[in-house]
C-alpha cells in the first residue's frame, strides 16, 4: 500500500483526490496555488536532446 509521498507521486488523481486520500483539507486558494505551481513546473520540463532518438531505438530493439 502506498502512503504519503509515494501515493501522491504514483496516483493518477487531481490535487483534491490526493488530498482527500491523505485526509488533507485544501482551501480553494491553496488548490489554485498548487495547481499553478504544478503547471509552472511541468511547463519547465525539457527533454534531453537525444531522448526521442533513444526512445525510438529502444522501441525498435529486439529486447523491447
Amino acid at each position: 500500500m502506498l502512503i504519503g509521498f509515494d501515493f501522491a507521486m504514483a496516483a493518477n488523481l487531481p490535487f483534491a483526490g490526493v488530498a482527500d486520500h491523505l485526509g488533507i483539507s485544501l482551501s480553494a486558494s491553496k488548490h489554485v496555488e498548487l495547481s499553478e505551481a504544478l503547471e509552472k513546473e511541468i511547463s519547465s520540463i525539457e527533454l534531453y536532446p537525444d531522448a526521442v532518438r533513444a526512445i525510438v531505438e529502444l522501441q525498435n530493439s529486439e529486447s523491447w
